[in-house]
């Protein structure tokens, strides 16, 4: 019995345990079914929410796809208005370019008759290429100033030459004048050349900004009047109205040794008409610069007889222009009278432009300074 009941505890004792294995891998399986169920759960939920969002891009994309078609067509309204935009721009621009060529038709038209008025000499008082005129258009005027004063630029050394000076390297003072009674008027010339005490910079400044004030110191004395109207590239315009009018355009021109200046009246200006009596000036300067910051200047100034628009003012009247009075001297000794008294006058002028001319470009320069 003994025996026999140990063995059925024995038995009964591994029966539990079998059944307690069993028990717990039944657990295990329910666990890990458990696990797997929730994992497929959370992997489908996941997949219907990348679901929802392709969906709902999809629809966005499609909702802005249709948006962005609808901006590519534009209202006939806004057609019809960038249409007559565009075609105002294309009138404006079409009518600007027609105004151009009209006015470079004008100047062209302007030009050729400016070319051929200069070509042929108007009047005795001038030959050829010294009468001048200027158009009252602005581009034609330009063109005017810069024909003007090269001409004179380029004959600077033939008249230079024409007349003796000195040579360059000449330290001394020259000055020569010249009265001359042509069958139609008389014709001046002074001839100088001397050295200044100031750079060719303030010689040059004080002809272009002062030109009518330097011309007349020796007559009437410095007289600060603002008389320069016009200044364009290399070229300047002054006026002056006293007892005559000045209308004087200049130019300036470098060289690698030297500056020349040059100074032509404008007797005709259609943009300043006048029937004022004046003198046709013609100036050539050239400016060297030598040592001690001085100047070499040398000037030839040639000028005529009073005239009007009808012609050469009467001997009586010019003689008078210049202090002379011919009342009372015999017709056939006017002339001659004339001449000697404004040959000597000139003679006086010349003798002391030297000492006035650099007094009053010194003190210029001073005033710069300060």
């Amino acid at each position: 019995m003994s025996a026999a009941s140990g063995a059925c505890s024995a038995a009964d004792a591994l029966d539990v345990m079998m059944l307690e294995s069993a028990d717990k891998k039944l657990k295990k399986r329910e666990y890990m079914r458990n696990i797997m169920r929730f994992y497929r759960e959370e992997k489908r939920d996941e997949l219907d929410a990348l679901k929802a969002q392709v969906a709902a891009l999809q629809s966005e994309y499609k909702s802005r796809l249709r948006a962005s078609k609808r901006d590519l067509l534009l209202p006939w309204r806004q057609v019809a208005i960038a249409l007559r935009d565009d075609l105002r721009d294309i009138q404006n621009e079409r009518a600007s370019l027609r105004a151009k060529a009209a006015a470079l038709a004008s100047l062209i038209r302007t030009s050729k008759g400016w070319v051929s008025t200069n070509l042929t000499s108007m009047h005795a008082i001038t030959p050829t290429w010294r009468n001048v005129t200027l158009e009252r258009d602005e581009q034609a005027r330009e063109l005017g100033k810069a024909w003007i004063t090269k001409q004179m630029y380029h004959n600077t050394d033939r008249m230079f030459g024409q007349y003796a000076y000195p040579a360059v390297t000449s330290s001394d003072e020259f000055f020569d004048i010249g009265v001359d009674n042509t069958d139609v008027s008389f014709q001046y010339h002074h001839r100088r050349q001397y050295a200044v005490d100031v750079p060719m910079e303030c010689v040059l400044d004080a002809y272009k900004r002062h030109l009518c004030a330097v011309l007349m110191m020796d007559w009437y004395g410095y007289q600060a009047n603002p008389t320069l109207t016009e200044m364009s590239g290399n070229t300047t315009l002054h006026q002056l109205s006293a007892d005559e009018w000045m209308n004087l355009v200049t130019g300036e021109f470098h060289d690698h040794d030297r500056c020349v200046f040059v100074v032509q009246q404008v007797q005709h200006d259609a943009a300043n008409p006048t029937t004022q009596r004046q003198r046709n000036r013609m100036i050539w300067l050239d400016m060297r610069p030598i040592a001690g910051g001085r100047t070499l200047v040398r000037v030839l100034y040639r000028f005529d007889q009073y005239f009007d628009p009808w012609g050469f003012v009467p001997l009586e009247e010019e003689a008078l222009s210049w202090g002379c009075d011919l009342q009372h001297v015999q017709d056939d000794q006017k002339e001659r009278t004339f001449h000697a008294y404004c040959t000597n006058l000139l003679v006086t002028i010349n003798a002391n432009h030297q000492a006035k001319i650099n007094a009053h470009l010194t003190t210029i320069m001073h005033a710069s300074l300060e």
